[in-house]
């Protein structure tokens, strides 16, 4: 029996719901490190001996005149080590930095995992996490600082990599939509929840702590978090998988299907795989250039409006916990349309609109359903790679202010809308089982 009848069997019940929530909870800690600049890098209000006006207090500090008074009673990274006027555009190149680590994390781990197991990468990036985390909040200086974001940036994108495929694929087509609603919903209420806290808590240095250390929590989970029961088949370990297929069962109140698993008829499928299996053949290649071309152009929209959001004047932590609750409508629209009108033409349609990235990113998690399982971390690490490289760039973008008001959003809404008729050439995933080889792949159409 073919793992995909069983998973519809077995339903998706309270099993996989259960531990769907276990696994995100970690969401907390690691959407804390990707918008952490909003709350530790923003500049506060501050004055120059009796100068007010930028060009004058810039003047005035860069002679020595003076020294920087902050007004709001808040510690940044900016007013410790006064990061200000020709040094202000530091805070933002530590975010670029931040994203060229995520790019180097999805290669690296989403490679390991399809080697070793989701559950490994999973428990192991989150200890790297807390680690690199606390590393960044203790740092003496800028140097050291953004050394750490790099390293936190590695580890913290092979926790959402392994987390969100292990999610995925302890469950069958009919939960899928749910899964990608949900883990997009986490990641949106984190921004409130965070906003709160960092309103509490205004050390930059104490709130990095607290955000980072939070995430160890998952370890007490160890023993019931288990392995993908489909990279287990695939990897040659029939009766592991079948023993979490069982539990499953058994918690979701249903009787395991009688038979033995199928296991894949792809003599090569317990191989190891890398990078390169992703462009071998026609049909992954075409796959794997165009999902990286749309989580390029879905993260640089994206994290640039989230980036933008505290400046847009008023409250700061209002401002950012309403940039995460307005995704919310998104994907509740998403989770009635998705299993209706289908992945393709909803993503399409809303990254064509206009680079509203908050609406195209509510339906772009399903893009784990165009890779088999043989290289499912690997082809979302690659994925994931377009996306952290738009992060990259998404505050290099946001600085093309100075030539021109307008100009950031252009480039934003001309990217969304090439790229979003681009997403439209992928083929429909919708009610279609997840193919397990690249063999099995490449018998497809496209």
């Amino acid at each position: 029996m073919e793992v995909e009848e069983v998973l519809r069997r077995i339903g998706f019940g309270g099993a996989q719901k259960r531990l769907y929530i276990l696994i995100q909870t970690i969401h907390y800690a690691s959407v804390s490190h990707f918008i952490a600049l909003s709350f530790i890098g923003f500049e506060p209000q501050w004055t120059c001996g009796d100068k007010t006006e930028l060009d004058a207090k810039c003047l005035e500090y860069a002679r020595g005149d003076c020294k920087p008074h902050y007004l709001e009673d808040v510690s940044t990274i900016i007013s410790e080590w006064n990061l200000l006027c020709d040094k202000s555009s530091l805070a933002k190149l530590s975010q670029s930095i931040f994203f060229s680590g995520a790019m180097l994390g999805a290669w690296l781990w989403g490679t390991l995992a399809d080697r070793i197991g989701r559950r490994k990468i999973y428990f192991t990036t989150v200890v790297l996490t807390a680690a690199m985390g606390l590393g960044y909040s203790v740092a003496p200086n800028y140097y050291i600082f953004v050394v750490f974001r790099f390293l936190v940036a590695l580890s913290v994108t092979g926790l959402i990599l392994s987390s969100y495929v292990l999610s995925i694929e302890l469950t069958g087509t009919q939960g899928r939509t749910k899964i990608v609603m949900l883990s997009n919903a986490f990641y949106s209420l984190c921004h409130p929840l965070l906003a709160t806290q960092a309103y509490l808590i205004t050390d930059w240095r104490l709130f990095s702590s607290v955000s980072s250390l939070s995430g160890l929590l998952v370890l007490l989970l160890w023993r019931v978090i288990p392995e993908s029961p489909r990279w287990l088949l695939v990897n040659g370990q029939q009766e592991e998988a079948r023993a979490v297929l069982a539990r499953l069962a058994s918690d979701n109140g249903v009787e395991m299907p009688a038979g033995e698993l199928k296991k894949p008829t792809d003599p090569t499928s317990a191989e190891p795989v890398s990078v390169l299996d992703l462009f071998r053949g026609k049909v992954i290649r075409r796959r794997t250039v165009i999902l990286f071309v749309t989580w390029f152009a879905n993260c640089l929209v994206y994290y640039a409006l989230t980036m933008s959001a505290g400046e847009l004047g008023g409250n700061r932590y209002v401002n950012i916990a309403l940039a995460g609750l307005v995704e919310i409508p998104s994907y509740i629209a998403g989770y009635f349309l998705l299993d209706s009108i289908g992945r393709k033409r909803l993503h399409g349609v809303f990254l064509t609109s206009g680079g509203i990235a908050c609406l195209a990113v509510a339906c772009m998690q399903w893009f784990a359903e165009l890779f088999p399982t043989q290289v499912r971390n690997i082809g979302a690490g690659v994925a994931t790679i377009g996306a952290r490289l738009g992060g990259f760039f998404a505050p290099i973008v946001l600085l093309l202010v100075g030539y021109g008001v307008g100009l950031p959003m252009l480039v934003l809404g001309s990217v969304g809308t090439l790229t979003g008729l681009l997403s439209f050439t992928l083929p429909e995933t919708l009610g279609q089982p997840m193919p397990e080889t690249l063999r099995e792949l490449e018998c497809q159409k496209f």
